[in-house]
């Protein structure tokens, strides 16, 4: 983690006793390297109680998963669809997994280009990668991760508590109901982190954060940020500006400091 993730669950243990954490790339997905690039379509494959959906280099992909019954499916309209580990291939563009109810994890890997990815499922959560080119990320109910990696993407949590990390780029993200945990990281970003308990770091950049609904953490970080916590409730929220001339708003009994 860098030094201001570090730093935003320092503040928020001592501010609001929260204790979400937000979780770097690495973290994304324990214990699964990201896969090879394959020049041979999109690769649906299955290992143990893991889904991995790999797009292929060089085309823009329009990927969505979810569920019928107790199988996964698995469709790219941007590109042929091939399958191993079990799955199988039941047209040009979509592939179906058996036996939804054991698993325990699905990946996405989207690869370079501009990339969509949706995931309609309800209750297990996913982790969506974006990768180069400037992507739109969409979890569903569950708790999802959702990592843009690079380009100025569009990312959105949908249910759940879910871990949104931005990219280089000037990326939008939109965390929706449940406690989030939201990074923006390089460039100057639009993050809105939606109803519950969220924890918002802008990270570099000139970045605009709306908190939202709910007992918050938001810390600027640098460069000069606009940052907005006001919800009409009081002494809910902490807003912590970082080392610029930064524009804070927040109700009344909220804790706000390193603003102007």
């Amino acid at each position: 983690m860098d030094k201001v993730l570090s730093r935003t669950i320092a503040y928020v243990t001592a501010a609001l006793g929260l204790t979400l954490t937000l979780a770097g790339p690495s973290a994304a997905a324990p214990g699964m390297p990201t896969p090879a690039a394959t020049a041979d379509g999109t690769l649906v494959s299955r290992t143990g109680t893991s889904i991995t959906v790999t797009a292929a280099v060089g085309l823009s992909n329009t990927i969505s998963v979810w569920q019928a019954g107790d199988t996964i499916r698995v469709r790219d309209t941007g590109d042929t669809v091939a399958a191993l580990g079990g799955c199988t291939a039941v047209s040009t563009h979509e592939a179906v997994c058996p036996g939804a109810g054991t698993l325990t994890e699905l990946v996405v890997h989207a690869g370079d280009q501009a990339d969509d990815v949706t995931s309609f499922l309800e209750s297990l959560g996913v982790t969506l990668v974006g990768g180069s080119g400037d992507d739109s990320l969409h979890g569903g109910s569950a708790n999802d991760t959702l990592e843009g990696d690079e380009g100025a993407d569009f990312l959105s949590g949908g249910g759940g508590n879910d871990t949104l990390t931005g990219s280089s780029g000037a990326d939008r993200l939109f965390g929706g109901p449940g406690n989030d945990s939201i990074e923006g990281r390089s460039g100057s970003d639009l993050i809105n982190a939606g109803g519950g308990n969220d924890v918002v770091s802008g990270g570099n950049g000139n970045d605009r954060v709306i908190a939202g609904s709910g007992n918050d953490f938001v810390d600027g970080g640098p460069g000069r940020d606009d940052l907005d916590a006001v919800d009409e409730v009081g002494g809910n929220d902490y807003v912590r500006g970082g080392d610029q001339n930064d524009a804070c708003r927040a109700d009344l009994g909220d804790s706000v400091t390193e603003c102007p």
